[in-house]
């Protein structure tokens, strides 16, 4: 089976993973092409990929923004519809999860440039689109604050259900936020009803939301994010939030904040997490956090791990319940987008996704890899 892929469409964007959806048995993989459409115009459209227990494709379907949400035409030419990919629960009850797709180009308001918008699909069983909602400052009122250039869209995250009111909660970036300081970012979290409208919002940046750590300008906070379940324990779901272009030993190094939430979304209590407290922190050139992934309790001491990509180096951190590092991987385990699937069914290795957009004249392209695993103690640096 064949994609029709253009030049410039940048396919292998933010890969997630959609479950069973056909009920096939053969898991469905949604992946971003986010600057495909008119001769790379970059609309944006995201594919959705069946695979076999052979690693081999066996459908695909691909969707653009649906039509008669947003302005038409394109306002600005480009959208990145697809740039950011969250597999959501079962919001509508009808068996099949739900996607989240972020186009932080999008010009939600006239007069307004890049503020973004985020769009919730609901799938059928076939992966096609029943209907959508969009998620903007356009259509919410509760995401007035979202302003020009924002960026609203650059990640998303399904947080599980933060406040108790048995519906899955979403977070999204808007690492081109100036609140605080000039492109430090911000992170927003939406409570969501049930037909994806936003019934409370709140935003977590340097003046808002309880964040107490420093954000430097241009560290773009945001552009990095995956849910966590809770590490914590207080049953209340955490995130990990990469702030990509923040300078440390060396300019645009990275970094990542663990932020520990409360119900009402605000931030209890964050930890960071940077190249130069762990040992191997001297091999990871810049961008520490552009890709962080949730990927459980791979080595079964009970404790989770997240793996974080990077510009030359990406590794595997085990975190305590305070968020700290107490492991990290011997070796690097993947470099651009990459998608954890979980172990192989005989056991002993992991299969992940890995995607590269700007490879083949940045048609892109996306290919599955097996692999094993090791993890040696970290101690803080004195």
């Amino acid at each position: 089976i064949a994609l029709e892929l253009q030049p410039g469409d940048r396919f292998g964007a933010s890969p997630t993973r959609l479950g069973d959806l056909d009920g096939d048995r053969n898991p469905e993989i949604a992946v971003g092409a986010p600057a495909a459409g008119k001769m790379s115009a970059g609309e944006g459209a995201v594919w959705i990929l069946t695979v076999d227990a052979e690693d081999r494709l066996v459908a695909r379907n691909r969707i653009v923004r649906p039509a008669g949400l947003g302005p038409e035409p394109l306002q600005n030419g480009r959208e990145l519809f697809g740039y950011a990919l969250t597999s959501l629960s079962d919001l509508d009850g009808d068996g099949a999860g739900e996607l989240a797709v972020g186009a932080p180009w999008f010009d939600s308001r006239a007069g307004i440039t890049k503020d973004g918008g985020v769009w919730v699909l609901f799938l059928d069983r076939s992966g096609r689109v029943k209907h959508a909602r969009e998620l903007s400052a356009g259509t919410e009122p509760r995401l007035a604050g979202i302003l020009d250039g924002d960026g609203f869209g650059a990640q998303t995250a399904a947080l599980g259900d933060v406040d108790g009111d048995g519906i899955g909660d979403l977070a999204v970036g808007a690492h081109g936020s100036d609140d605080g300081g000039s492109g430090r970012g911000s992170v927003w979290i939406l409570f969501l009803r049930a037909d994806a409208s936003v019934r409370a919002a709140r935003e977590i940046s340097a003046t808002e939301g309880g964040f107490a750590g420093l954000l430097e300008d241009e560290g773009h906070l945001g552009h990095g994010m995956c849910a966590l379940g809770d590490v914590d324990g207080d049953g209340v779901p955490d995130l990990a939030v990469g702030a990509p272009f923040a300078d440390g030993e060396r300019p645009d190094l990275g970094v990542v904040w663990i932020l520990f939430l409360r119900r009402d979304g605000t931030v209890r209590w964050e930890q960071r997490i940077a190249p130069d407290q762990f040992s191997t922190g001297s091999l990871v050139k810049r961008k520490f956090g552009a890709r962080i992934d949730w990927i459980g309790d791979v080595n079964g001491d009970g404790r989770g791990e997240v793996a974080v990509g990077a510009e030359g180096d990406s590794r595997v951190f085990t975190l305590a319940r305070d968020g700290s590092v107490v492991a990290s991987s011997t070796e690097a385990i993947y470099g651009g987008g990459a998608l954890f699937l979980g172990p192989v069914p005989e056991g002993g290795a992991l299969r992940y996704l890995h995607s590269n957009c700007k490879a083949n004249e940045e048609r892109g392209w996306v290919g599955l890899h097996r692999f094993c695993l090791e993890l040696r103690p970290e101690y803080p640096r004195r």
